[in-house]
């Protein structure tokens, strides 16, 4: 049978890898802030338009190096 010092025992650990993960993660964010760039301006379009449209791009960049050398087309 459990008791409740096992209760707790799953508590703190839960507590202490949370405190861990979230002060790594300051650490890391903090060290890498001066190196990342700036957000820049915000398009007009809305995010899903701008996800739709970066993947319309890379798709149709897929498709041209998908062409073999011979003029076979791999494409799905």
């Amino acid at each position: 049978m459990l008791t409740d010092r096992s209760a707790g025992r799953i508590r703190a650990f839960a507590l202490g890898a949370a405190t861990l993960f979230d002060i790594t993660g300051a650490v890391i964010y903090r060290a890498l802030r001066a190196e990342m760039p700036e957000p820049g301006t915000v398009p007009s379009e809305g995010p899903f338009q701008l996800a739709t449209k970066t993947i319309e791009d890379a798709h149709s960049e897929a498709v041209m190096r998908g062409t073999r050398t011979n003029g076979a087309d791999v494409s799905a």
